[in-house]
């Protein structure tokens, strides 16, 4: 929704930006040494010193009485004068123009003086920083939306961003507990397995202790007969060699 919005104001912008890029040296050169230049370059001049807070000079109008703002000589002086001016607008921090500036430009964009093909008839400079202008008025309006919009979407983001760390360490911990208990269980089979196993090796050992058992009782009645036995022979060996 920002880029949507941006990208209303991103045509006027580019179109004034190229138009600076195309702007001359000499064009400039012609505006600062204009005797009488025409309304359009004069109100160019005004909205210049206005966005870079150039202070106007006092001039006794033709009443001979009052007063009135003079920006014309102020601007030739400190702008149209100054050979990086156009590097100056190209920088210009259109992401933060003061409020009272913007109060200033934005009835420009109803004054059929400040339309650029009306300035251009006077001067190609003027044509290109009156479309400049034009421009920051259009891009300092969206500004003004995105801005809160870009703000919540930062806050959003930066939520959202401590939601995943939390969730990344409770599955952290739950993976942790999902392996202990994973162990538990292997080491749980792998008892039960010996419990088995050593079940069975008891009971063949049981059988094997009671025929054992039954072997010895049986062996047992054995020994008397085969004492009785021998004690009769013993007698008879007596008898026949006695």
């Amino acid at each position: 929704e920002c880029q949507a919005d941006l990208d209303k104001a991103l045509p006027a912008l580019n179109a004034a930006l190229d138009a600076l890029k195309n702007l001359k040296k000499a064009d400039i050169t012609e505006v600062k040494n204009m005797k009488t230049p025409p309304d359009g370059v004069i109100i160019v001049s005004k909205a210049l010193c206005w966005c870079f807070n150039v202070a106007p000079k006092k001039v006794t109008a033709s009443d001979g009485r009052t007063k009135f703002d003079d920006f014309w000589e102020p601007s030739k002086k400190k702008l149209w004068g100054d050979p990086k001016l156009a590097e100056r607008l190209m920088d210009y921090d259109k992401d933060n123009i003061p409020p009272d500036i913007m109060e200033k430009l934005k009835p420009l964009e109803e004054d059929p003086n400040f339309e650029p093909e009306t300035v251009k008839k006077g001067s190609v400079a003027a044509y290109g920083i009156c479309k400049w202008v034009r421009a920051m008025i259009v891009y300092d309006g969206v500004a003004k939306v995105v801005g809160p919009k870009r703000a919540a979407l930062n806050r959003a983001e930066s939520d959202l961003a401590q939601v995943q760390a939390v969730l990344a360490e409770k599955k952290a911990e739950l993976k942790a507990v999902q392996d202990n208990v994973a162990q538990l269980v292997e080491e749980f089979e792998t008892a039960r397995n010996k419990k088995e196993e050593l079940s069975l090796q008891v009971e063949d050992c049981t059988k094997k202790l009671s025929r054992a058992e039954k072997l010895i009782n049986g062996l047992g009645g054995e020994k008397v007969r085969w004492t009785e036995s021998s004690a009769r022979l013993g007698g008879q060996y007596n008898n026949l060699t006695g």
